[in-house]
């Protein structure tokens, strides 16, 4: 009994140690903060939907409890707020906004500088939810130089004539001070509130400074790369220097990327101090009105972002391809999508020549283009550890059928299934001799096109209820797509490899299968085209809803049950069947939220993870540079996960635990 009190004595003083900061000094005269309903002149109405029945019973979350808003369509004179305000000292400020999320793209300028802009995709710092689909967020708007004394604030709405001018203002603040948003509370301010039997997590301002009790910094390299790329040999990842490697390491969004560049160079300092050597940057780089072409904000947001990893000593993944975030539009040139509810273009990288030519448009963008904090295209940077061709897509997963894949792309891949038929027996006639002379509805030999079955009809449970003839035409059907897939990544790889001449290793994909126990092993096989072996994983108990968004937000009125993985082990996403000669890796694993019982996820990937000798884990995903506020589906960034960090980060990366 008393081993096991020193036992938790000594882990708090731990976790309280590892978060020791330096507090603020006097807020005095180093804040400005004002009230976005308290205009000096405006044409916002005095009232709207969004500032009445919309936040009623929610407004002690707004500031003050009220907000400045509009909503409908511009007609008019361009929506405007002037305050007046007196700033408290020269000085360079950091000027923030709270707003609802992305809506209201708008113009602002302090007395008569330069006006400047706040867009429409700028990043979220913070989300607290008033109603379904109405949040308040922070975004950070810029530095700006301001004298001390009385001047003029200004706001504009950036909506055209006859555009949605939908738009909510919180409250503005200028700091010099650190200010972490949490909420309504000021930069000087904590909530003190807890569950009971909880304490208030509101640690102080970390400055990094050398004296931590617990910083696993030096664990890292002084800078990722210094010595060469990471390599592999055998199972195992190798530093340029030689030294093998595991990758303990967290997802990070665009969003992420885009915050300010001073809360960037602070998440490479936290995330290294709690044992991180790799983050996967996991977002879209296309610009969404011409898809040949990568957002050129979003590209320099990441090669800041991976040279402020590369300073902490952190790696960079780099996945920037996931089907359900490219909607396929008539402007594309990509036929049939208008015939089918579906705009995903699940499967359609496999074999479509424009859906490639795209791809191979933002790859050429991504790793050719000189970084102008480093100097170099990422195709040179040591600091990306790996590139992910294509994240959860298959050709055996339940999306291949018919309602994704439009008939005229369905069909191409047909006529490449009779291509490849004809290859192994010769004709079509001696394939469909083989079959038993079995026909499908949508055979059509003279047009050099054979069916192909959905999903369902290569599990397991569909096979039982076939025939031999039909269970042959299935295993050729199986076979073809599996060499069709796993030539798509040896071609990409190539493309990536050779012809943009990255030297970093190559993760093919990462996704799941219809039916594991007929169709795993197949969808590995064909990740061995690349360099390494990849798979995600989720863990958590029954959340549920009326609506499906438990899938991925957590709401009030939803139900759920706590489940401990450490008493459900043969549940977690941490059984590993290894192929020989190959690293593995999840680049995406959590426990997910609601849950009261997620503080073993790192002990349990650790150890588990570290005996069955799993080369790098990638917990999902960061809410923001600092602590999460609020209460999200997938979460990292909260003490149970992060916060469990240094202990567990220290015994995987130091082989504590043998495999």
């Amino acid at each position: 009994m008393e081993k096991d009190l020193m036992k938790r004595i000594l882990v708090a003083v731990c976790v309280i140690l590892s978060y020791r900061g330096t507090a603020f000094t006097d807020p005095q005269n180093e804040y400005l903060w004002w009230e976005g309903e308290d205009p000096i002149e405006t044409n916002f109405p005095a009232r709207t939907w969004f500032s009445s029945g919309a936040i009623e019973g929610n407004e002690a979350l707004l500031s003050n409890g009220q907000w400045l808003t509009i909503d409908g369509k511009r007609s008019g004179q361009a929506a405007f707020a002037t305050y007046r305000i007196n700033i408290p000292r020269e000085g360079e400020y950091d000027f923030w906004v709270r707003k609802f999320w992305q809506h209201g793209p708008f113009t602002w300028r302090f007395g008569q500088q330069d006006w400047r802009t706040v867009g429409k995709s700028v990043s979220l710092a913070d989300s607290v939810t008033l109603a379904t689909h109405l949040s308040a967020n922070w975004v950070y708007a810029g530095k700006v130089q301001l004298p001390a004394g009385e001047t003029l604030f200004e706001l504009r709405l950036l909506a055209a004539e006859g555009e949605s001018q939908t738009a909510c203002f919180d409250c503005f603040l200028l700091t010099q001070i650190p200010f972490t948003p949490r909420g309504n509370l000021k930069p000087d301010q904590k909530s003190g509130q807890a569950d009971s039997g909880f304490f208030a997590w509101e640690p102080l301002y970390d400055s990094y400074s050398n004296d931590a009790l617990l910083d696993l910094r030096d664990l890292n390299e002084t800078q990722a790369g210094i010595d060469g790329f990471v390599r592999r040999e055998g199972d195992q990842f190798l530093l340029g220097s030689g030294q093998p490697v595991r990758f303990w390491g967290v997802n990070a969004s665009s969003a992420i990327a885009g915050m300010e560049r001073t809360s960037i160079e602070r998440l490479g300092q936290l995330l290294a101090k709690r044992g991180v050597n790799s983050v996967r940057y996991h977002s879209p780089l296309f610009d969404a009105s011409d898809p040949m072409q990568a957002d050129a904000q979003k590209l320099d947001n990441l090669f800041f972002f991976i040279q402020a990893m590369k300073n902490a000593g952190i790696y960079t993944t780099l996945s920037f391809y996931f089907p359900l975030w490219f909607d396929i539009k008539p402007s594309y040139g990509i036929p049939g999508y208008d015939t089918i509810e579906n705009k995903k273009p699940f499967a359609l990288l496999f074999f479509d020549e424009t859906m490639q030519k795209y791809y191979k448009a933002w790859a050429q963008a991504l790793l050719t283009t000189p970084s102008p904090y480093s100097g170099k295209p990422l195709a040179d940077e040591p600091a990306v550890a790996f590139i992910e061709i294509l994240n959860e897509d298959s050709y055996f997963f339940w999306t291949f059928t018919k309602r994704n894949i439009p008939a005229v792309h369905w069909q191409r891949l047909e006529t490449l299934f009779g291509d490849w038929l004809i290859r192994q027996y010769g004709s079509l006639a001696n394939a469909q001799a083989t079959w038993g002379n079995r026909r499908e509805s949508g055979d059509a030999p003279a047009e050099g096109r054979m069916a192909l079955y959905e999903a369902w009809s290569m599990t397991s449970g569909a096979v039982q209820s076939m025939g031999a003839d039909q269970k042959k035409r299935v295993g050729d059907q199986v076979q073809f797509l599996t060499e069709n897939q796993r030539a798509f990544y040896s071609q990409m790889k190539d493309y990536i490899q050779k012809e943009l001449g990255a030297k970093s290793l190559i993760n093919t994909s990462n996704w799941t299968v219809s039916d594991a126990f007929t169709l795993g092993a197949l969808e590995r096989y064909t990740y061995m085209a690349g360099d390494l072996i990849d798979r995600h994983g989720y863990a958590g108990g029954e959340h549920d809803s009326e609506d499906g968004s438990h899938a991925y937000a957590v709401r009030v009125g939803h139900t759920f049950q706590n489940k401990g993985g450490v008493v459900t082990p043969a549940s977690l996403p941490l059984q590993f069947i290894q192929i020989e000669d190959y690293p593995h890796i999840i680049s995406e694993i959590g426990w997910t939220n609601p849950d009261l019982y997620r503080a073993d996820y790192a002990f349990l990937t650790a150890a588990y993870g570290s005996l069955q000798g799993v080369d790098g884990f990638y917990a999902f995903a960061l809410g923001g540079t600092e602590w999460d506020t609020t209460m999200n589906k997938f979460a990292a960034s909260c003490p149970v996960i992060l916060g469990n960090f240094p202990a567990y980060a220290l015994l995987y990366r130091r082989g504590d635990v043998q495999t």
